[in-house]
């Protein structure tokens, strides 16, 4: 019979085979003393995640409510991923659309779909939204920020209002997502899961969501029923947009992107909780007498009028000082003031720091908060005062590639999904001239040409800059190497390439007619148009022909001792 432990000696070395030592992998050891009482809950996503939802998200937030850094965190984000303004950017993949379609017919296409959708979600009369209180940025303002960021999903319902003196009836609900849930009568099952009714391969086909808040202001008999909606009509129109933060396989709700940060969270609010609280103590007494010396003796020491006498309001306040406490101790904001007898002395003593003096708790704890939000710590907390240059870029860049991930996983789809539903209606109505004949609308969700007509990029919040120069200069060398676009410039920046080339060009016109020139050189606008376009250009000392040149008649500079690195050619 083998043993369990198979030995055998190997150029006088003894090898043990075999798990008595805990195996291959340090990290999952049952004997070594840093990782032994460490027996993570190992069960199924949802299993982890259902149980504990409602609570995590209910402390997310309370931390947006309470906790600046979050909120400011959470502000920051709609600022970099969405911006004042999300546009739309329309790319219609005509290539993948009936024979009908052509490149000539695109370029109608995206400025009528861009112009007529815009004016509809932008409009200050706030047609997208239901309730009639935010324009269609907002709306993304608000699912990528406090929705997504604090329940790691967002839920939102396609209304179709038909009120008089509405353009288009299109409208979108955004809900709480804490409403949906698994109504009474159905148990957890491998079909519903949190309110998410499933099909055999796990695609939602239904949500039921509570009519009410279940903790609303006002509880009525509406919060205790639900509602099921299906996920699509019969001919393919979504009836709800749901986009979770899914961070494991066969996970069916969201994990809020606070989940990991809540305890560190909660750590820094108590850390700065007890600080002030040590100050406020600290501050309540200005100087403490502490002797043996008699009453009389100690009373003179401190300015007493009379030895041994005590006016008859101080000997009230002690009085009613004593039969306030009862023998208790002083509460003062949550902290204990200890009443202790006479001629015991209490000594304070605060904790230790740790033993490395370049630790600072509470910066290790912003440390790990920033990498929640996809920041930088300075950035998280606003402080670049230890920060470098390069430093600062390299954050910054980090950063930038975070949002861009977070950009294309929940506002894009959102605003795609949301886009999509508006075109529909507006091909339904026969308000897109730019559709060629034999077109009908009941082609929309025809194969992949929903897809091909919606295919857009949308341009949000610009690139943060720290240098503009150096970023211009880099662009410029893209731009003449053919390694970037002029549309891929425009859009770092947040501009719309054709807006742009438009702009110029009436700019130029109007310039033109006023006799200004705009010619840019060095950065800057010239000083006018040169007489003879072949004129040579004047050197530094007024002359003309290349600078440098010494070998030009009358030149009286001396010669260099030494090669110039660089020629630069100024133009006046």
């Amino acid at each position: 019979m083998a043993s369990a432990l198979d030995k055998a000696a190997v150029g006088g070395t003894v090898v043990v085979s075999g798990n008595a030592g805990g195996g291959g992998f340090e990290g999952a050891s049952r004997i070594d003393r840093g990782v032994a009482g460490w027996y993570p809950n190992h069960g199924s996503a949802d299993a982890v995640l259902i149980p504990e939802k409602e609570l995590m998200d209910a402390r997310g937030n309370d931390a947006l409510r309470n906790d600046s850094l979050v909120s400011a965190g959470i502000r920051k984000a709609q600022d970099s991923i969405i911006g004042p303004r999300y546009r739309l950017l329309s790319k219609p993949n005509w290539r993948a659309l009936p024979k009908m379609f052509d490149e000539r017919w695109a370029e109608e296409f995206q400025e009528e779909y861009e112009t007529k959708f815009t004016l509809y979600a932008e409009s200050t009369n706030c047609w997208i939204d239901a309730a009639g209180k935010l324009t269609f940025s907002d709306l993304l303002r608000l699912a990528v920020g406090p929705s997504y960021m604090v329940h790691g999903e967002v839920l939102g319902a396609a209304e179709w209002l038909e009120d008089r003196g509405r353009p288009y009836s299109t409208a979108i609900q955004l809900v709480d997502p804490m409403r949906l849930s698994t109504p009474p009568g159905f148990s957890e099952s491998r079909y519903m899961r949190a309110g998410l009714e499933k099909s055999r391969s796990g695609r939602v086909v239904r949500y039921w969501i509570r009519n009410s808040h279940p903790n609303d202001l006002i509880t009525d008999w509406e919060s205790a029923t639900w509602s099921g909606v299906w996920a699509r009509k019969p001919w393919g129109r979504k009836n709800i947009l749901f986009v979770a933060n899914q961070v494991r396989t066969e996970q069916s709700r969201g994990v809020s992107q606070l989940a990991a940060g809540l305890k560190p969270l909660w750590m820094r609010r108590k850390l700065g909780d007890l600080e002030l609280q040590n100050v406020a103590l600290n501050a309540m007494y200005a100087a403490v007498l502490e002797t043996d010396l008699p009453e009389a003796v100690a009373s003179s020491i401190i300015g007493e009028a009379e030895s041994g006498t005590q006016s008859g309001a101080y000997e009230a306040v002690v009085q009613k000082l004593v039969d306030y406490l009862g023998g208790k101790a002083l509460m003062l904001d949550g902290v204990k003031v200890p009443v202790v007898p006479p001629g015991t002395h209490m000594k304070m003593q605060r904790a230790t720091s740790s033993g490395n003096d370049g630790f600072s708790f509470e910066r290790s704890l912003d440390r790990h908060l920033a990498r929640i939000f996809g920041m930088s710590v300075e950035e998280f907390t606003g402080d670049f005062t230890e920060t470098n240059y390069s430093s600062a870029r390299a954050a910054m860049g980090e950063t930038h590639r975070y949002n861009q991930a977070q950009r294309a996983t929940v506002a894009d789809k959102l605003a795609t999904d949301i886009a999509s539903l508006w075109l529909e209606e507006a091909l339904r109505r026969g308000d897109i001239q730019s559709m060629p004949v034999g077109w009908h609308w009941g082609m929309f969700y025809q194969g992949l040409n929903r897809e091909a007509l919606t295919q857009c990029q949308w341009l949000g919040a610009p690139r943060p800059e720290i240098d503009p120069l150096k970023e211009a200069q880099a662009d410029g060398v893209k731009l003449v190497n053919k390694t970037a676009t002029f549309a891929a410039v425009c859009a770092k920046n947040g501009e719309d390439w054709r807006e742009v080339i438009d702009q110029v060009a009436r700019e130029q016109d109007y310039a033109n007619k006023k006799s200004v020139s705009l010619d840019y050189v060095g950065g800057k606008v010239s000083a006018g148009v040169r007489s003879d376009p072949d004129e040579e250009p004047r050197r530094g000392d007024g002359k003309f022909g290349s600078p440098g040149n010494d070998d030009d008649e009358g030149g009286d500079a001396p010669k260099a001792t030494h090669k110039p690195r660089h020629r630069v050619r100024a133009e006046v």
